[in-house]
């Protein structure tokens, strides 16, 4: 299928062959995978290990894979200069684009219309009443493309990173400083240990640099009251007992 979008462009959509699929299949994974680490944050290692699980789980057989229409898009000189994937459902009514890349020094030259222009005529004379795809939040020029194309948005994929902090667990411990020096440690309201001298030193010095939860745990510690990481409840401790 050819379409002349002007005269010096012209594309060629044909099923891609055996020997070009490895090379379509590392394109396809460093993409997919830096967009996984982009848009959910995950690292490297991981976004690779996922983007490799989905194509195995879309493309069990490879290209024998059936529904699953792999396409290699040449120009006028029979260069590849991409590739487009797509699959059909509702009953071949739907034509959902899988994937759709352009090699970098063949974009922004009218390609990516003339090869989405290229599928809308060779699904002319299918049952395909409608093409869908996904694009990624940040991937702006192909964003304006589809829409040029006459591409609709239906929907917003979102997504809100929760930052994980450690819970700020009160374990009601309280300590003054006393004019003296010393440093009077309080729980439950209930003065239970007094540290002088170098311990009252050393404590004030480790706690100005802790937040709530490191300043409770130190109290924890200096009044016996901590045991592995964990604190005791108040009421097995033997100077509340």
């Amino acid at each position: 299928m050819q379409l002349e979008v002007n005269s010096r462009n012209m594309v060629t959509l044909s099923p891609i062959e055996q020997t070009e699929f490895q090379v379509y299949a590392e394109l396809f994974l460093a993409d997919y995978a830096a967009e996984i680490e982009s848009n959910y944050r995950y690292s490297a290692e991981r976004s690779m290990a996922q983007a490799k699980q989905e194509l195995a789980d879309d493309l069990p057989n490879g290209l024998e894979t059936p529904n699953q229409f792999l396409l290699s898009i040449k120009n006028v000189d029979k260069i590849t200069i991409g590739f487009l994937w797509y699959t059909l459902y509702d009953q071949g009514e739907t034509a959902y684009i899988l994937d759709f890349i352009l090699h970098k020094q063949f974009r922004g030259m009218g390609l990516g219309k003339a090869s989405l222009k290229a599928l809308e005529q060779q699904f002319g004379q299918s049952e395909v009443k409608q093409i869908k795809l996904r694009v990624a939040g940040d991937n702006v020029r192909a964003f304006k493309l589809y829409e040029r194309m006459g591409f609709d948005v239906t929907g917003i994929n979102m997504i809100k990173h929760l930052d994980h902090k450690p819970a700020q667990v009160d374990l009601e411990f309280s300590y003054q400083r006393a004019k003296s020096g010393a440093v009077l440690i309080s729980h439950h309201g209930r003065q239970v240990t007094t540290l002088r001298g170098k311990p009252a030193a050393e404590f004030l010095k480790k706690v100005e640099k802790l937040d709530f939860a490191g300043e409770q745990q130190l109290m924890a510690r200096a009044t016996g009251n901590y045991k592995r990481g964990n604190e005791r409840k108040a009421k097995n401790h033997p100077k509340n007992m």
